[in-house]
């Protein structure tokens, strides 16, 4: 049986620092660093869990040395926040707004 990807865009792994930002009554900025990204979402690694259906905004820098200090955001909402055994927390983000540079 052959495993086929169904996701709609490409993920790239991507291990760039990212801040995800997001409010529950009161606003919260979590350090955080990507695992993939795509046109569509993210997966993050992170300290502290992020709730489930959180509209959260998304700042990704990447660090070139060809391009420079490039910060991207964009924004969406968790789909899923899971802790491994590990103890990190693992975020992942559908966009609504894809990434684009600030």
């Amino acid at each position: 049986m052959e495993f086929r990807e169904r996701r709609r865009h490409r993920r790239f792994p991507l291990r760039e620092p990212a801040t995800i930002f997001y409010n529950d009554g009161e606003p919260h900025e979590l350090a955080a660093h990507s695992r993939n990204v795509s046109l569509g979402g993210g997966l993050f690694g992170a300290a502290e869990s992020v709730p489930g259906e959180s509209v959260v905004q998304v700042q990704l820098i990447l660090q070139r040395e060809d391009l420079g200090k490039i910060s991207l955001h964009g924004a969406g909402k968790v789909v899923r926040s899971e802790t491994g055994a590990d103890g990190e927390v693992t975020v992942a983000i559908e966009f609504d707004e894809k990434l684009s540079e600030a």
